[in-house]
């Protein structure tokens, strides 16, 4: 139900053990709202719709990153070399795309309890 033991994600953003941790709380999260048995169903559901989007866009980036990491050596590893070295460079005047506040934010600054509380004001359970 959660992190590697239903989504596993290859190595290459370092998300794995991170992205367990965020299941974790968020179905934690999700599990302190139940009031009685016959909600677990809709809890794990709602479980999937804040896990989802975020999880599949974590393994395509990986994927992504996986297959550029192990071009042959070439015409395409040598176009990935630049892209990547050019990555690194100032987009704003300040950050590359890795270094980018933007980006680091989505990556790093998930609030899994936040996600919970804006669902469940959203679409809580009913109490029978």
């Amino acid at each position: 139900m959660g992190g590697d033991a239903c989504h596993p994600i290859l190595p290459y953003m370092a998300q794995g053990a991170n992205s367990s941790l965020e299941d974790a709380a968020v179905l934690g999260g999700v599990l302190s709202r139940v009031t009685h048995a016959a909600q677990i169903p809709l809890a794990t559901q709602l479980y999937e719709s804040i896990r989802q989007q975020r999880t599949e866009k974590l393994h395509e980036i990986t994927f992504q990153q996986g297959e550029e990491f192990h071009l042959l050596d070439g015409p395409e590893q040598e176009e990935r070399d630049r892209l990547l070295a050019k990555s690194f460079e100032p987009i704003d005047g300040l950050h590359g795309r890795w270094t980018h506040p933007k980006w680091q934010r989505w990556l790093w600054e998930y609030d899994a309890y936040e996600k919970v509380d804006r669902a469940f004001a959203a679409d809580p359970f009913p109490e029978s």
